[in-house]
């Protein structure tokens, strides 16, 4: 039976304007460089009916017209070549093996349990300002120098490639859409699908099996942009990781998108195997800890990670890793493995936890008590990154933070550098090294949460946002200020994490959408923090959140903590303080917002206050708001601060300039508990005491239970009638003017 199409708010789906964004090419639109004739996958062909996929005259034969399989499967049921014999996939047009470059300058799950008894961290270390010393390197074949600057995703002919048929594939496929053949080292445009395939993962696919199959969809989804999409069954077992599970096929619905095809995991790994590179033959059970950097070495080979077990052996591998790293059994000697012969194919860096206790007696020394989480897998193997999970790598003079130092001083990437996936070590109240700022003493890295799945579909098929026309940001209030009043902007957090974007704050702002939908009068203000990686990463899913707020007119967006990266700012180098906030800056523009959320580890906020903050208070700076947090650890930012101090106005060393600073405030909760977990009586009650005339700030995020509608929802009826919403925009605005300081 096939899976029935699902309505949400927003269907990003044809192209009403030339180059409008969430759409892909049609006949009547094509974007410049590409050929006309392209379809919208998000539009039916003539004939096609929703519940049986493509009928009539389709431009493809009842072959998969992306992989080639067999005839078409829908879902869940008709199993794929029952009777048939299965043909070889290949993929349609993809061209040669294409390398994404690291992302240009400008890319981005707080718990807080105890610490398990006897552990002691590691010694808590000041950043200098200046530049650390780094560790000399070691004369070897992994030295680039510098990558050369990332060439523009966008199609080499002015022909569009993705329109070619199976029985051209084999022909063609070697060549399509490139100006030559393409290595490892190599950076040369992809091209983009206009019709993909759904690779269906159930309950049957062990860990390993479910781990080449988003590999695979990332070296697809390489070489030709958004082909492969994995939708994970709900009787597969995940990780909960940042406290939510992943559902990403409810975004084929809300972005207008339906499959071409879906096609079981066996023939996809079958297919994959012979389409790329072969494979890396390793051994899951005894190879566990070490899997980053086996995953590191088959990315950099576009190759195949496979174990011995069905269903798709790895019988000719192109490079066995149960012998290579036979002596390279801990994460430090393979790890040093892959940087001496690997890192000069790598674009960027990525830590994921291969699955060791993240809340161990010894802290130094985690044994596996976990299955590794196929999070992120396949933007790994689409993008080619530098997987570690290096537990002592953030310790000082530690073998480990020395070797960590020298790939990161070594790779040539853009610093600050941006860190994928996430480091759930060394927790002791909260993960210490979670923002990456104060894992080296080089200071130059900085988080991007990204630990989810099919970024590499939504990361590579369409071009990246660029322009701030290209979103539907709405322009805050211009409020005239009443002493009477008081002006409170709630802001939804943890946007930097995309895992979350991708699930608990698309279904928030769902429900917003509905309640707003069903109120007889305007719905107030609400500030959506939201991932500046987003215009890369996912842009189709950033234009479904500006439309989705725009229906509303009352909601906005902020940057997240804390900026650019999720990072500790002054924390950085002197050298790496200023691209971050320049980065800041260009990323405030590109989404339409004067306001960030900002976090700092606990003794550098008054270097912040001195230094860092500054460099946003210039003439014509974008950033205008600033709203502090402390993380991981819940404190008061500024302790010193006299108790009905709300804001401090900075000014910039031009005179010119000026930016307002908030108190730092948080709601995680709603069972009374403490400050930080008001109920929603409480939380007016608050509000209701603040001295009339004030502008402040709440941070609402989910870690302490909290969601949209225990808290803010049920909120809103009880505020008194002087208490006004505004925008973070607009608050930051009433401050600097003077009001409620």
């Amino acid at each position: 039976m096939p899976r029935a199409r699902r309505t949400r708010p927003f269907v990003l789906a044809g192209c009403p304007v030339a180059g409008a964004v969430g759409c892909l090419p049609t006949a009547e639109d094509p974007p410049p460089g590409e050929g006309e004739g392209d379809h919208d996958p998000g539009v039916p062909w003539p004939g096609a009916d929703d519940d049986t996929g493509p009928v009539g005259d389709p431009p493809w034969s009842e072959a998969d017209p992306v992989l080639g399989i067999g005839t078409v499967s829908r879902w869940p049921e008709d199993p794929l070549h029952a009777g048939e014999a299965r043909t070889r996939a290949l993929f349609v047009g993809g061209g040669t093996d294409a390398r994404f470059p690291a992302p240009p300058p400008g890319q981005h799950p707080r718990r807080a349990p105890s610490a398990g008894p006897g552990a002691t961290p590691p010694r808590l270390r000041s950043r200098a300002r200046e530049g650390s010393p780094v560790p000399a390197a070691s004369p070897g074949p992994h030295h680039p120098g510098p990558l050369r600057p990332p060439i523009p995703r966008t199609l080499d002919a002015g022909v569009g490639c993705t329109r070619l048929v199976p029985a051209l594939a084999l022909a063609l496929a070697a060549q399509a859409c490139t100006s030559g053949s393409a290595g490892p080292g190599d950076e040369i445009p992809a091209a983009y699908a206009d019709r993909f395939t759904t690779v269906l993962v159930d309950a049957s696919a062990s860990v390993p099996t479910q781990l080449a199959v988003h590999a695979c969809a990332g070296l697809h989804n390489r070489r030709l942009g958004g082909s492969v999409f994995v939708e994970t069954a709900a009787d597969v077992e995940q990780s909960q990781l940042d406290g939510v599970l992943v559902g990403d096929a409810v975004w084929l619905d809300d972005l207008g998108l339906e499959p071409s095809a879906t096609v079981g995991y066996r023939e996809f790994l079958d297919s994959c195997v012979g389409e790329f590179n072969g494979c890396v033959r390793y051994d899951y059970d005894a190879q566990q800890a070490i899997l980053p950097s086996i995953l590191t070495l088959a990315a950099a080979l576009g190759a195949v990670p496979l174990i011995d077990a069905a269903p798709t052996a790895c019988a000719d591998p192109v490079v066995d890793a149960t012998q290579v790293f036979a002596d390279k059994a801990t994460p430090l000697e393979a790890t040093e493995y892959v940087y001496q012969n690997h890192l000069s194919q790598t674009t960027g860096l990525a830590m994921l936890n291969p699955g060791f206790n993240r809340d161990p007696d010894d802290l130094a020394d985690p044994d596996i008590d976990d299955d590794m989480s196929v999070a992120l897998i396949d933007l790994v193997f689409s993008r080619r990154l530098f997987v570690v999970f290096l537990i002592n790598g953030c310790t000082d003079g530690h073998p480990e933070e020395i070797l960590l130092t020298r790939i990161v001083s070594e790779s040539g990437w853009p610093t600050p550098v941006g860190v994928y996936g996430y480091n759930d070590s060394w927790l002791v109240g909260g993960y210490l090294w979670e923002a990456q700022t104060r894992c080296l003493d080089t200071a130059n890295m900085g988080a991007i949460p990204t630990r989810t799945t099919n970024l590499s579909f939504f990361d590579t098929r369409r071009p990246a946002i660029t322009e701030p026309e290209e979103l539907a940001a709405i322009e805050p209030e211009r409020i005239a200020y009443d002493p009477d009043k008081t002006y409170v902007a709630f802001v939804v957090g943890d946007g930097d994490n995309v895992r979350y974007i991708m699930s608990t704050r698309r279904d928030w702002l769902t429900q917003r959408l509905d309640a707003c939908g069903d109120a007889a009068t305007p719905c107030p203000p609400l500030n959506w923090s939201i991932s500046p990686h987003l215009p890369d990463l996912a842009p189709d899913v950033l234009a479904w959140y500006y439309q989705a707020a725009q229906s509303t007119g009352a909601d906005y967006f902020v940057l997240p903590p804390s900026g650019y990266q999720y990072a500790y700012p002054a924390g950085l180098n002197d050298g790496d303080q200023a691209v971050f906030a320049a980065e800041t800056e260009h990323a405030g523009h590109l989404l339409g917002t004067r306001s960030v959320v900002h976090w700092e580890w606990l003794d550098q906020w008054q270097d912040a206050v001195d230094t860092f903050l500054p460099r946003y208070a210039h003439a014509g700076g974008q950033i205008r708001g600033i709203f502090p947090m402390n993380v991981p650890y819940l404190l008061d930012a500024f302790p010193d601060w006299p108790a009905d101090k709300l804001v401090e106005v900075l000014e910039g060393a031009d005179g010119e300039g000026r930016a307002a600073l908030f108190r730092s405030h948080s709601w995680r909760g709603v069972d009374g508990a403490d400050e930080f977990h008001l109920t929603p009586q409480g939380m007016a009650d608050k509000l209701a005491a603040l001295p009339k005339g004030s502008v402040t700030w709440m941070y609402m995020t989910s870690d302490g239970g909290l969601t949209l509608e225990n808290s803010y929802f049920e909120l809103l009826p009880l505020l008194p009638e002087h208490v006004q919403l505004t925008s973070a925009d607009a608050a930051a605005e009433l401050a600097i003017d003077g009001a409620g300081s």
